[in-house]
């Protein structure tokens, strides 16, 4: 019962849990602008930027003018759709998330990889700038991987071409799709003469972060404690069925012993009928020894039921009992008490033996019935 709940749980869980897609429009294919810098300026500015920030390189070919990153983990600067609204308008990535009616199963793996490529065309320059290869992943209870669409939001292309095109009088551009991000209101990725502007965004952006993480974590204690009133509500109700269900045995039980009882009782009651049967088709003596057979469980002190017992026949009455090995000192003033074991049976043959007249045996067999041994009949 103990392991059902939490089986029971999970199954409701996972069968509840819905996928939410990305309904939003947001950066398709290359990011592209155009610099009045020439070429070896804009690609030193792209050197620049790598040694700066640290990015790992994969690729570095000056004469095909590419530069592309390594693998690199974008899961802190990814975000989620509510509503069809990102939640996060700084996030680099947007991705789906999967709800299960209880808990949100947010990506816990974001990662990629985003290349350069430099093209001299006339008097200007262009630059494309990409994110590629994006995996955005997340794990349920049971450790099973869930893979989600993801998508650049354009934001970290942006911020890359205006660094790139800096201090520069042109800037055209000619990106395929609309960008879906937030309006920029300073160079978050500038030099040294746009530092104080991009630190002040860069504590806005922290402060959103940290914003939308308390969200997430107050949504996640309104799940857990959702969960733990599903749980009690389950266990209540299986603890009811279990009680229902002990009740049940005990019925049973209970009949069981009942027919064992009824089934003990009836073969009593055959072995009685059996005896009087044969007692009725074959004639007895009025007096004879106990058979050669019969063994002896007590003899009590002689002691008689009237004082002219000795001149009286000798007679035998006949009882039942279930069970050997009683001595039945309760009857030693009745006579002389013997046994037979029933053939095939785990049933006895009680008899007192004695010299009885007609109103002794009546008087035995009463006694017998009053001390509660049954079938007493002479034999």
């Amino acid at each position: 019962m103990k392991y059902l709940l939490p089986l029971l749980s999970f199954f409701l869980i996972v069968s509840c849990a819905t996928n939410y897609s990305i309904k939003g429009e947001y950066q398709e294919g290359p990011y592209i602008v155009s610099t009045s810098k020439s070429f070896e300026e804009t690609w030193e500015s792209v050197i620049d930027l790598f040694a700066l920030e640290g990015y790992p390189v994969a690729v570095l070919d000056k004469q095909s003018g590419l530069i592309a990153t390594s693998t690199m983990d974008f899961t802190s600067v990814t975000s989620y759709e509510k509503k069809g609204a990102i939640q996060d308008m700084t996030a680099y990535i947007i991705s789906e998330v999967t709800s299960t009616g209880v808990i949100m199963l947010y990506p816990q793996d974001v990662s990629g990889q985003w290349n350069v490529r430099i093209k001299e065309t006339g008097s200007k320059t262009t630059v494309s700038i990409n994110i590629v290869n994006l995996k955005s992943v997340a794990y349920d209870g049971n450790n099973r991987m869930i893979r989600y669409k993801a998508k650049s939001t354009g934001t970290f292309e942006r911020k890359i071409a205006e660094f790139l095109t800096a201090h520069t009088s042109t800037l055209d551009v000619t990106s395929k799709e609309p960008l879906v991000v937030r309006p920029s209101t300073a160079n978050d990725i500038s030099d040294s003469a746009s530092s104080d502007q991009g630190d002040e965004v860069n504590q806005s952006n922290d402060l959103n972060l940290i914003q939308i993480d308390n969200e997430r974590i107050v949504d996640l204690e309104n799940q857990v404690k959702e969960l733990k009133e599903s749980n009690e509500a389950y266990r209540s109700i299986f603890d009811k069925e279990n009680e229902i269900l002990k009740e049940r045995i005990n019925r049973l039980e209970v009949l069981a012993n009942d027919l064992v009882a009824q089934q003990r009782n009836i073969e009593t009651d055959q072995i009685a009928l059996e005896s009087k049967i044969n007692n009725q088709s074959v004639p007895q003596p009025a007096a004879a020894s106990p058979p050669p057979s019969t063994t002896a469980l007590k003899t009590p002190p002689a002691k008689q039921l009237s004082p002219s017992a000795k001149s009286k026949p000798f007679r035998t009455i006949q009882f039942i009992a279930t069970g050997p090995g009683n001595t039945f000192s309760e009857l030693s003033h009745l006579g002389r008490i013997v046994s037979e074991k029933v053939p095939g049976k785990d049933i006895f043959r009680y008899k007192v033996v004695g010299n009885f007249d007609d109103a002794d045996v009546k008087q035995v067999i009463a006694e017998l019935g009053r001390l509660g041994y049954r079938g007493a009949f002479e034999n």
